[in-house]
């Protein structure tokens, strides 16, 4: 290819500016386009110049509640910012005034509302220029409710964080999502190393999880006592409350579990049955020492009279307590109230419980033997040990057995179920035990508690009435300041007629009626009359309101003074004091009418620019494209539909994307990125093409996007690239020419110096004739020499301009090699050096057809080379047969050739070292001539070298039997 001239390049470099600059104009027209979408974006959008408002949009003050944008034009900004925020804000802007222009800069702060309340907004600033003046844009979020659910969010952490009992979130596979203080606490972890757990990796019974589950999906709410296990192996009883977590198909997707801590209550229990063990074995005593005693008694009564009648007197007495004891029994056993005989010692054991004590879920058995304090707190136990007390002191010295009957106690005891119940009881001390009648009023102070919590509930809904009743008066009030303060007229219809019943303010002003005027007034009257806007279609709407729900429209509808104008309707049934009524809002958007119209004409104009923008011209959001051109599925060769679902760095190449990937991440978001860069893409059909990016960041349909705008230069990087190759290879030619023509210079001069001179040395006749015939064979030598320079440039002409010919006829290779063999046989043995061959083929194999001069060209060129370049060592040359050619090689032990260079050795003028040409000689034409006679046979040529010793220099020729 021609190196294009310098006029040619500065032609081509023309070219480029006018794309450039067409590229820019179609840059400004789409900002043009995208800056006409801004009045009508979901969020506020303002420009502040020297700390004050320029410009804003509708959104912004409708945020801050005023009634149009000159009210806020001309203001400080820092004036509407609240006074908490000021100093942070004012640090904002300075930052931003010398911040880059593709800087954003976020700030969280409260705004003031035109009627003093404040709002909370996230406000991301941004340097631009207007008029070429440098101001300050700022996108307005609001985040009131984001805020209401934070502060929501913190306080439940409190809650959660701070609770006493232990807590733990886990989801449907047992993997614990979240815990509290209390539960990593228990667990002696940190919450680190609880967080992605199994929750049954902290208890004993394994099983238990999917026993929880099975449940929860039947009912919402489970227990269950299990045995929770430390970091440290110690183990702890634990109570474990689960309530199922359900989404909105009442799918099960994990839960919640409270884990209190019980092991006081396990210990007490375990207290309360070692009691029970101790006073058994106690019992068993006592009735050993009760055998010995009746035996020691009877020995009395055998030999004391006195002690005998006093026997019989106890006899009898005995006889009338077992009757007693029998009624009592008889009594206690049908009684429905709780009876208890107890020992009162210190313990106060339980000899005696009656049956009915079952209906509190025990066996009567179970609490034989055991401490009556066991069934009581702490509080009760002190009052009736002291009426224990009390009683034995008056007892002390009395020898009947008649009780000290105390007063009626009230006292709170655990039935089985660890239920507290509510107890009235008799306590009667005797001299040797003490008696307990109880009364259980569970029922009756649950019926008191339901009566009181029923009194109480009707006390507090008779204040929430009087609350609400104030409140719906206050509402009231509110609504119709409200009804009668907003910009949108309001009418409220009669839904049979269509009349109209009541009107706002709004109303009057908008359609130009007193309000009296208004009242009563049919729905033709205030619309155009005719179809699709004339009282038919408006009755019909009416209905679809009454039936079918809401109802918004667009409608033309006409003012008092006969003005016609646009407005956006809405109906909605209502039930309004038991009347059935229609309201409908009514909106004047004869403007926004005709800015949509001029908004559509600018979408539709930025689309068609688009489509016939030669540019790719794409926007993506979160990483999706959500728009893209003609231009980008003809150069990316996937359809639209395609791209629409792809991720923006799909299409880009492997090698880049991860890169690309990040830079969009950032601009979207508003960090500092280049904005123009070069990059590959790789089409649908796998094709590698380079595209010149300009990206930037932009709001698109009220979310950060970014749009991106591609042209393909991958003909301008071939081209780029040619130009360098081509300018390479020129000065590379240029070099190689000069040093050709001094290795010329020198290699010509060398052989005619010696022709010369020793022809002058000739002309003495006083030389002898040995010296004679020594200058003759040096003139000889010179002259082979300088005819071999001029044939090896002649050859080169010839190949290059392709006047080269080669002569076939049949001819034998084995003879060709023994030629070889005779040329240089003689000069190896001088060097030193061998030389042995290899045929491949007999002789009559080896006729072929082909040409013996050029064949025995290329082995004197290539042999000359190894003998050159061999100081020792040996050269071998011969043939084989590889299918349909004959492989040639010629193989030495030379210096080798470096692997870089093995390719470029066969161009012309080349060696494998430069400085060869002075250190061995030759015009570096040698390989040049052998590659061009080579494949002018159809065959090929290559060098095998390791780049230190040795090289074997391979090459084909047909092996052709026939001509």
């Amino acid at each position: 290819m021609a190196i294009p001239t310098f006029q040619e390049l500065i032609e081509q470099n023309a070219i480029l500016n006018q794309r450039l600059t067409a590229l820019e104009d179609n840059f400004l027209r789409l900002n043009n386009s995208f800056n006409s979408l801004i009045e009508n974006a979901p969020i506020g959008i303002i420009v502040v110049e020297n700390g004050k408002i320029f410009d804003l949009n509708s959104a912004f003050v409708k945020l801050l509640q005023y009634q149009n944008s000159d009210e806020l034009k001309g203001k400080n900004i820092i004036e509407i910012i609240h006074p908490d925020f000021r100093d942070i804000a004012k640090q904002r802007l300075r930052e931003l005034q010398t911040a880059s222009v593709e800087k954003v800069i976020p700030l969280e702060e409260k705004m003031i509302c035109k009627n003093g309340d404040f709002v909370d907004v996230l406000i991301a600033g941004q340097k631009s220029y207007y008029q070429n003046k440098p101001v300050i844009l700022g996108y307005i979020f609001d985040i009131t409710e984001q805020k209401k659910a934070e502060s929501n969010d913190k306080i439940f952490k409190i809650l959660f964080d701070n609770a006493p009992d232990g807590i733990l979130i886990i989801d449907q596979e047992g993997f614990i999502t979240d815990c509290n203080k209390e539960f990593y606490k228990q667990l002696k972890l940190d919450k680190s190393q609880i967080i992605g757990t199994q929750t049954t990796n902290y208890i004993l019974e394994k099983s238990i999880f999917k026993e929880v589950i099975e449940e929860l999906s039947e009912k919402k709410v489970t227990e269950r006592i299990v045995t929770q296990t430390a970091s440290d192996n110690s183990t702890l009883p634990v109570w474990r409350k689960i309530t199922g977590l359900y989404d909105k198909q009442n799918k099960l997707y994990g839960a919640v579990a409270i884990s209190r801590d019980i092991s006081e209550i396990e210990q007490a229990k375990a207290l309360l049955k070692r009691s029970i063990e101790e006073i058994q074995l106690q019992n068993e005593e006592i009735t050993v020492s009760n055998e010995e005693l009746r035996a020691l008694n009877e020995e009395f009564s055998a030999t004391n009279d006195a002690l005998r009648d006093s026997y019989a007197r106890n006899e009898k007495i005995i006889a009338e307590l077992r009757k007693s004891e029998k009624k009592f029994r008889l009594t206690a056993e049908n009684s429905e109230e709780y009876l208890f005989m107890f020992s009162i010692d210190e313990r106060a054991e339980i000899t005696y419980v009656s049956p009915s004590i079952k209906k509190m879920g025990y066996q009567t058995q179970h609490l034989l033997n055991t401490s009556l304090y066991d069934l009581l707190n702490q509080d009760d136990q002190i009052r009736i040990r002291e009426i224990i007390e009390h009683g034995k002191l008056l007892n002390k010295d009395s020898i009947d057995e008649q009780g000290i009957k105390s007063e009626k106690l009230k006292i709170n005891v655990l039935d089985s179920q660890n239920k507290i119940h509510f107890w009235e009881i008799s306590l009667s001390i005797f001299s040797n035990f003490g008696l307990m009648i109880s009364l259980d009023n569970t029922k009756r102070k649950e019926n008191e508690n339901l009566k009181k919590i029923q009194e109480q509930t009707i006390i507090e809904s008779r204040d929430k009435l009087l609350e609400l009743n104030q409140k719906l008066t206050k509402s009231e009030e509110r609504y119709r300041n409200i009804y009668n303060s907003t910009s949108d007229a309001i009418f409220i219809h009669n839904s049979k007629t269509g009349s109209v019943v009541d009107a706002n303010s709004a109303a009057s002003e908008m359609f130009g009626f007193t309000y009296n005027e208004l009242i009563n007034i049919a729905p033709n009257i205030i619309c155009v009359g005719k179809s699709p806007y004339s009282d038919v279609e408006a009755s019909e709407y009416i209905k679809k309101a009454k039936n079918e729900g809401v109802q918004h429209f667009i409608w033309r509808s006409k003012k008092k003074d006969g003005t016609i104008f646009w407005t956006d309707i809405t109906l909605k049934y209502a039930e309004i004091s038991d009347e059935s009524r229609i309201i409908s809002v009514v909106r004047d958007v004869d403007k926004n009418i005709e800015s949509q119209k001029a908004l559509a004409e600018s979408e539709e104009k930025f689309r068609e620019l688009t489509e016939t923008s030669p540019t790719a011209i794409f926007i993506y959001q979160e990483n999706k494209f959500v728009h893209v051109n003609q231009s980008t599925v003809n150069m990316t060769g996937y359809t639209k539909e395609e791209l629409m679902g792809m991720n923006f760095w799909d299409v880009v190449h492997p090698d880049m994307r991860e890169m690309v990937k990040n830079m969009g991440y950032q601009r979207q978001h508003g960090e500092d990125v280049p904005t123009r860069y070069e990059m590959k893409l790789l089409t649908k059909n796998g094709e590698e093409r380079w595209i010149d990016f300009n990206g930037s960041r932009v709001n698109y349909r009220g979310q950060p996007a970014a749009i991106g705008n591609v042209i393909d230069i991958t003909k301008t990087k071939e081209i780029v690239r040619q130009l360098i190759a081509a300018k390479e290879k020129a000065e590379e030619a240029d070099r190689l020419k000069s040093a050709f023509l001094a290795n010329m210079s020198h290699e010509i001069r060398t052989p005619l110096n010696g022709i010369l001179g020793f022809s002058q040395l000739l002309n003495d006749n006083d030389i002898e004739d040995e010296r004679k015939s020594r200058y003759i064979e040096i003139i000889n030598k010179s002259g082979e020499q300088l005819l071999t320079i001029i044939n090896d440039i002649l050859d080169v002409s010839k190949i290059e301009v392709g006047q080269f010919s080669i002569v076939v006829e049949k001819y034998s290779v084995n003879a060709v090699i023994d030629d070889i063999l005779l040329l240089f046989e003689d000069k190896a043995r001088s060097e030193n050096k061998e030389i042995s061959f290899e045929k491949g083929l007999s002789d009559t194999e080896s006729l072929i057809y082909t040409d013996e001069i050029r064949l025995k060209q290329i082995f004197i060129n290539l042999i000359n080379n190894a003998l050159k370049f061999t100081s020792k060592g040996y050269i071998k040359y011969g043939y084989r047969k590889k299918e349909e050619f004959l492989e040639f090689f010629v193989e030495d032990t030379g210096i080798g050739v470096p692997k870089e260079k093995q390719e470029l050795i066969f161009d012309r003028f080349r060696q494998s070292n430069e400085t060869t040409t002075r250190d061995f000689g030759g015009t570096g034409l040698g390989l040049s001539i052998c590659k061009g006679i080579i494949e002018l046979f159809g065959g090929k040529i290559w060098v095998e070298s390791d780049g230190k010793t040795g090289s074997t220099f391979r090459f084909t020729i047909p092996y052709k039997r026939d001509n």
